[in-house]
């Protein structure tokens, strides 16, 4: 699926700007604002060659880019299943990573979470969707995605620098039982047919 043709001469002089503008900026200037989402000035810089992506970009190219193609394509093809994008908050969340507490960080917690499904294409049903794609930020210098494969009952993870993070996979299945269980009037899920995938060696 092809999200961008190339850019004209008008449009790359606009993404200069975005990227280079004045120091002053950097901090204050927004690019761009959308109810809930926005794109700082100093956020831009990080799509600069050397630079590591932040939260903002990752998470309003999901949400605004990938999210909105998926709904065009479900529109389009009657019967498709949408696909939902979290973004890298939810992780961040769901391991409660920003706790005082050194002693409850990073432990797993559904109850942070648990109203999150509220916002998905199909309103509180995970089990309606085709994937749920995770970005993680690693304290701000790497991010990886983890992909939970509702049809094939997989979850699969994805970095550049091909490490696996096996807690937070093991994390996104323990949350997709915990949303199985609300939704089913405490009933456990059968999780026995459930893979973890680590990262391969031909992931992008």
């Amino acid at each position: 699926m092809k999200l961008l043709g190339p850019l004209s001469a008008k449009e790359l002089s606009v993404v200069d700007g975005a990227m280079m503008g004045s120091d002053s900026d950097i901090l204050v200037r927004f690019i761009i604002s959308r109810g809930e989402d926005s794109v700082q000035h100093g956020s831009m810089r990080t799509l600069l060659p050397g630079a590591w992506l932040n939260d903002e970009i990752i998470n309003y190219f999901l949400k605004k880019c990938l999210a909105g193609a998926t709904r065009s394509s479900v529109k389009r093809s009657l019967g498709k299943k949408p696909s939902h994008f979290f973004n890298s908050y939810f992780m961040q969340t769901l391991f409660d990573q920003k706790n005082d507490n050194l002693n409850l960080r990073g432990i797993y917690n559904y109850n942070h979470v648990r109203i999150w499904s509220r916002k998905v294409i199909i309103p509180s049903n995970i089990f309606k969707l085709k994937y749920i794609f995770c970005p993680i930020n690693h304290d701000n210098v790497h991010c990886t995605l983890a992909v939970v494969f509702m049809e094939a009952n997989k979850i699969q993870y994805y970095d550049l620098l091909g490490g696996t993070d096996l807690v937070k996979m093991q994390g996104l299945l323990e949350y997709v039982k915990d949303e199985y269980k609300a939704k089913h009037d405490r009933e456990d899920m059968d999780a026995t047919e459930w893979e973890l995938v680590s990262c391969k060696r031909d992931t992008p």
